[in-house]
């Protein structure tokens, strides 16, 4: 995915239709990256007299639009120029003007918002389920077809698992000898204190179950770097977001693991990382 090739034409960039909202124009000003103790539908974006439905994480906010909340619901905004915004149902708040300078041939908020809502909105918000659920085998969360690249300046690697714990993790060298070990109770593992030459690696997994499950990886010095675009973003964390995801999206067999990485070394400033860690996870399944 790359952002730099989403910028629209100089005249087609004075409108963003979102869905739900005819001809609504859009100057994009922000995102939101978190809506905690409730659901979408608690959340309301009125714009132009209009609203848009079921707001998401990552959804752009316009200036002019006026965010309110109801219930319990607490929304995080990025707000371009203002840093992180919390609002509930005690006050509605009302986006101004974007202060960032925007590039002559796009917007990076549009962008998000043609290419990475519509995935975005492809998972399913509410997890309950109904009835009883099979446990799935152990399994990482990226895709294990080929092999994924990671960047060999790493000095701790994230591995998130699925399936029953408690959990065992190894990285071995080429030859097999033993880099770095992990044990946990929960499915994100981390490996800190590395120190990766470039070359190949296996991650190898298990659980008490006795599964095992094995993932190759290796190590490179040169990881892409993010879109030019990206830049415009004034929050550092969804600026490793954007670059994560169209990383895992153009080539999740190689990428989503390293993609994981990005958003884990990122400073934290709000961003509900479970939702995107999850987005990444679909690409290449």
């Amino acid at each position: 995915m790359n952002l730099r090739h989403f910028a629209l034409p100089l005249v087609a960039a004075a409108a963003f239709v979102v869905p739900g909202v005819a001809n609504a124009a859009c100057a994009g000003a922000g995102l939101i990256t978190r809506i905690a103790g409730g659901l979408p539908q608690d959340v309301t974006i009125s714009r132009s007299g209009s609203t848009v439905a079921k707001p998401r994480v990552l959804e752009v906010v316009c200036t002019g639009d006026v965010i309110s909340v109801r219930g319990a619901a607490v929304v995080t905004l990025s707000i371009d120029g203002v840093g992180a915004v919390k609002v509930d149902r005690s006050k509605p708040y009302t986006v101004g003007p974007r202060k960032g300078k925007p590039t002559a041939t796009g917007n990076i908020y549009r962008a998000v918002g043609d290419q990475v809502m519509p995935d975005m909105k492809r998972l399913p918000w509410d997890a309950r389920t109904k009835g009883e659920e099979l446990p799935e085998p152990l399994h990482f969360s990226s895709p294990v077809e080929g092999v994924q690249t990671v960047s060999a300046s790493r000095t701790s690697l994230l591995v998130r698992l699925i399936g029953p714990g408690p959990y065992k993790v190894d990285l071995l060298d080429s030859s097999g000898a033993a880099v770095k070990s992990a044990q946990s109770d929960t499915a994100e593992i981390v490996l800190s204190g590395l120190s990766l030459r470039p070359g190949d690696y296996r991650l190898v997994a298990s659980n008490g179950g006795g599964e095992r499950v094995e993932m190759k990886l290796r190590a490179e010095n040169g990881v892409p770097a993010a879109s030019a675009d990206a830049s415009e973003l004034t929050d550092a964390e969804l600026v490793a977001a954007m670059h994560a995801l169209e990383l895992a999206k153009s080539d999740p067999n190689r990428w989503s693991f390293e993609a994981q990485q990005i958003i884990h070394s990122a400073p934290a400033n709000g961003l509900d990382r479970e939702r995107v860690y999850q987005l990444i996870e679909t690409y290449g399944f």
